[in-house]
């Protein structure tokens, strides 16, 4: 039997809280909310504590399991409880619109579900569920006057190169999925260094790659729990250091590849700017 379109409905949904505005000064009136639902924006209003929807905005970015009810007339449904969902992944839940260049969080998220060794792939999806990450990663230029200067750079220069060493045959499995995972963060310091067209006191000192080590380092000893040689081998990556040692031994070489991916994702990116400032040489095809 057809339910009358009078009555209200209850359904569930899995997703992330992207955004919480209270309604009104006390919140009383309860809180608007955003939420990511399978890379799609979804409008909920809540009655529950707002602090507590609030408080959300501030800790890393979960997944939970909505219960709503879809009331006729009401413009949104409105959300009676919400409780941890059985999947921790956050990227699938966030949409494109995130960043303002389309499809990179949909090519991110690819590329995350590509890396093969479990440990690794939850370490990089732990990283984009910080706070301060989501915040701020898909929106932010690369650089501040040189390549991918522009919002949602950071996300679309990662993306160029985690893709280049993601389509190189020679590389084993492994390899391909520490390349994937450095590359998608060997400039996630770059999130804590800029403060509007300057650079932090943390980036003048430390560099990016420093900075990013340092912010990333209690997710990199979690993963080093799980797999030690993972972890150490991000570290090296993510360092960027590819001089050769006091010993004369050399570092990963896989270090390398990564640099020429970054490098190229820059050279490419200066070559088809407006402006030749910076921009890298390039030989003129034969004809």
């Amino acid at each position: 039997m057809q339910m009358p379109e009078c009555l209200p409905r209850v359904t569930s949904v899995t997703g992330v809280v992207l955004d919480a505005r209270s309604r009104g000064s006390t919140g009383a009136e309860g809180t608007d909310l955003t939420l990511g639902v399978n890379g799609e924006h979804l409008e909920a209003l809540a009655f529950s504590d707002d602090e507590l929807w609030r408080w959300r905005l501030v800790v890393p970015v979960v997944a939970e399991t909505f219960g709503l009810i879809h009331t006729p007339g009401m413009p949104r449904p409105i959300i009676t409880l919400a409780c941890p969902a059985a999947s921790a992944a956050v990227l699938r839940h966030l949409p494109d619109s995130l960043c303002p260049v389309a499809g990179i969080v949909s090519g991110t998220r690819r590329l995350v579900d590509a890396i093969g060794a479990t440990p690794l792939r939850r370490f990089v999806e732990s990283v984009f569920a910080r706070r301060d990450v989501h915040d701020l990663y898909w929106t932010l230029p690369a650089s501040i006057a040189h390549h991918h200067a522009y919002p949602g750079g950071l996300a679309v220069h990662s993306l160029e190169v985690a893709c280049d060493i993601a389509t190189q045959s020679t590389l084993t499995g492994t390899e391909r999925d520490l390349g994937i995972a450095a590359a998608l963060l060997h400039d996630i310091g770059k999130v804590w260094s800029y403060d509007g067209r300057r650079l932090t006191r943390a980036a003048s000192a430390m560099g990016h790659e420093l900075l990013g080590l340092t912010r990333l380092e209690p997710a990199l000893s979690r993963l080093e729990h799980a797999w030690e040689d993972g972890a150490l081998a991000m570290r090296v990556l993510l360092s960027g250091q590819a001089r050769r040692r006091p010993d004369g031994s050399y570092p990963y070489a896989l270090v390398q590849r990564l640099r020429a991916c970054d490098q190229r994702s820059a050279e490419c990116a200066r070559h088809t700017g407006a402006s030749r400032a910076g921009r890298a040489w390039a030989p003129v095809p034969c004809v």
